[in-house]
């Protein structure tokens, strides 16, 4: 290597040793030092992307007039995502040398051409006109043979990438065509649209567009391209007369950033151009001073002219907050026109319920009584507000029936009081009975049943406890289980839409479960699915004291449970009661609730129930879950909702050892039942 440096001029004289070479470039941060045997590797990348380029660019060479070479090339590079950058930049170093090696990358884009269209398109981008011209006429009939017209293929994105002009004829017309859903699916075909793909005479073609496509192909072309982009669309719309267009590029120039470029395109903007941005905001951060003066300009005409409820709204967010608005916030909020769930106006109302929430709550509030128009999350915005109002015609618009979702009713539940909300559960209670008394299926009163329970999981949590509490004496087992349901509802952990108990709401609601178990052991009339909704009640509100309770009310799941499939067995599963019962175990509510109460105590718990026919496999899960909290790191990267599949190829070793121990210890069992519990709890 230092003999090849002085080669080619970047050394003058070799003095150094090559530990001294090494150590100065480790301490430069061009290597490090690596692996457990030393060693060193590149500290970025690219530079072994570099040399490995020399290789890409050996092979190229050798590939001219050698189809073994150029078979070998395709396989082992080009078919090769890893191989990509050193790929490019032996293009863009053979595209710059001599005739040979120009001839070496026309032939090396052309087998691309055979493994990968896109990646020959990238090739093709980075290369110079002395490789494009030879080939450029064979390319462009596979491209005319693979393109189907008046589609946006892949022959699409292919020619968008190459940035060659000789496409524009076949690409125009896809990307102007009247059908937005057309022309925008174009201009995004490519992972970046190359503007050169639309020949010198771009801007006088751009211009001539009727300008609902101007906007939408100068917009994709500043959002969607790189600097070259972002000049062309500056250019053309700085000289387009539409102010439309050009808030739509300002728009998209400062979403990348682009504030050099969007002071060029304001610099002699007019005011219409301007009271568009300043009803947006969108450029309300770029701290040019001429652009800031024209944004404050046009609020203060906003301002001088009255302006839409949404003009003042944006005046009072991003202007100077003097005192307190939030009587003025109130009554544009609920006057403010709510043009459907799409309306784009909506996201001044989020705003303000960081800056003016108790402003935002009154005038949603208001909307509400007077029924106007409400939009997603209105609901859950009410409920953070924290309001707890006893009115008895709040409390009618939240009984009032509908067909499905209704974001009114939804609201007017979110705050109501403790008195109101009785009411409602009392109507909830009402329905209940009156479906089961109907003997058979009654969709209206099955419907107006699930309602009025989906109005109460709005309601506030301290208001529902309060209700709740106030009939928590009665000795209907029905009863008490409707009302475990309506507090066992998901709190929803999200601050902004959940309605979560307070640590003192979940210690009452552990009180109410205490009593209700209780009472339902004693009954002697409860059934299993009654005692297992006090199960999930503790899983909601988990505490140690319960598992005393907890215990007696599985114990006695499992022993009715036994007795059923005995039943069951002894009539040889002939349809009855106790097969239903016997189908039906109850025991996933004592395993969430079990693994809801974190503590040493549950442990010891779980050790007593691992031999249980019935329990034993869920107990082991209980305590396989509280030793990996305990013991495994937690994985905060990986996506909301998905399966954890980091330790699988571990995990899968340790469970083919622990199976084939179980099963050496069971084999002379001769009870097969306890055999197979034993392998299920060893598997889990």
């Amino acid at each position: 290597t230092a003999r090849l440096l002085v080669e080619d001029g970047q050394l003058t004289i070799i003095t150094a040793q090559p530990d001294t070479v090494l150590d100065t470039l480790v301490s430069n941060h061009v290597l490090m030092r690596s692996g457990d045997a030393p060693g060193y590797s590149f500290q970025h990348q690219q530079f072994q992307e570099w040399y490995a380029s020399h290789h890409v660019e050996e092979l190229m060479l050798q590939a001219v007039g050698d189809t073994a070479a150029r078979d070998r090339l395709k396989a082992d590079v080009f078919d090769r995502r890893q191989w990509e950058e050193a790929i490019f930049f032996a293009v863009e170093r053979t595209a710059r040398g001599n005739a040979a090696e120009w001839a070496a990358c026309g032939t090396a884009i052309l087998a691309a051409f055979e493994v990968d269209p896109i990646l020959a398109a990238e090739m093709i981008d980075r290369a110079t006109d002395q490789v494009w011209m030879p080939i450029s006429t064979q390319i462009r009939a596979l491209a005319e043979q693979w393109h189907t017209p008046g589609m946006v293929d892949r022959a699409v994105r292919f020619m968008i990438t190459s940035g060659r002009p000789e496409f524009g004829d076949l690409l125009w017309p896809l990307l102007t065509h009247e059908d937005d859903q057309i022309h925008l699916a174009a201009l995004r075909a490519a992972k970046r649209f190359r503007p050169s793909v639309l020949g010198s005479d771009a801007p006088k073609l751009i211009a001539a567009l009727p300008p609902e496509i101007r906007k939408h192909v100068l917009f994709e072309i500043a959002v969607n391209s790189g600097v070259n982009g972002l000049d062309l669309a500056t250019a053309i719309a700085k000289n387009d007369a539409d102010p439309d267009v050009k808030a739509a590029v300002v728009d998209a120039l400062a979403f990348r950033r682009a504030d050099r470029h969007v002071t060029d395109l304001l610099s002699d903007a007019g005011d219409a151009t301007y009271d568009i941005l300043a009803e947006t905001g969108h450029i309300d951060d770029i701290a040019i001073e001429s652009v800031q003066a024209g944004l404050a300009a046009a609020r203060a005409r906003h301002k001088a002219a009255g302006g839409s409820e949404r003009q003042r709204l944006r005046a009072i967010l991003y202007g100077k907050r003097n005192g307190n608005r939030d009587a003025e916030v109130a009554d544009i909020v609920a006057e403010i026109l709510i043009d459907g769930p799409q309306d784009a106006g909506l996201h001044l109302l989020y705003e303000m319920q960081r800056h003016f929430p108790k402003g935002l709550a009154e005038g949603l509030l208001r909307r509400v009584r007077e029924n106007r128009p409400l939009f997603h999350g209105a609901d859950d915005m009410l409920a953070a507000a924290g309001f707890a109002i006893e009115d008895d015609a709040m409390l009618e618009i939240a009984r009032e029936e509908s067909n499905g979702y209704d974001p009114r009713a939804d609201a007017a539940a979110s705050v109501l009081g403790p008195q109101a909300v009785s009411k409602l559960v009392d109507a909830y209670l009402a329905a209940c009975t009156h479906m089961r008394d109907a003997g058979k299926y009654d969709k209206s009163a099955s419907d107006r049943c699930y309602g009025l329970r989906a109005r109460i999981e709005h309601t506030p949590g301290a208001s529902l406890i309060a209700a709740i509490q106030a009939r928590a004496a009665t000795r209907d087992v029905e009863e008490i289980t409707e009302l475990a349901g309506l507090l066992s509802r998901d709190p929803c952990g999200d601050a902004d839409r959940g309605r979560p108990f307070s640590r003192e709401g979940l210690d009452a609601i552990g009180s109410i479960a205490e009593d209700w178990g209780d009472r339902m052991l004693a009954s002697g009339s409860a059934r299993r699915r009654h005692t297992a909704s006090i199960a999930t009640l503790i899983s909601r509100a988990p505490s140690a004291s319960l598992l005393p309770l907890l215990k007696r009310l599985l114990d006695d799941n499992l022993h009715r449970y036994r007795a059923f499939r005995e039943e069951a067995k002894a009539n040889g599963w002939r349809r009855s009661a106790a097969v239903q019962e016997a189908q039906t175990p109850y025991t996933l509510e004592y395993q969430r609730a079990f693994s809801a109460i974190k503590s040493p105590e549950t442990t010891a718990l779980m050790g007593e129930y691992l031999a249980d026919e019935h329990f034993g496999e869920l107990a082991a899960r209980v305590l396989a879950v509280q030793w990996s909290e305990a013991n495994e790191p937690r994985n905060d990267t990986k996506f909301f909702g998905g399966v954890d599949l980091t330790h699988v190829v571990a995990r899968r070793v340790v469970l083919r050892a622990r199976v084939l121990l179980t099963v050496r210890r069971v084999a002379r069992n001769q009870d097969a039942t306890r055999a197979r519990g034993a392998i299920r709890v060893a598997v889990v």
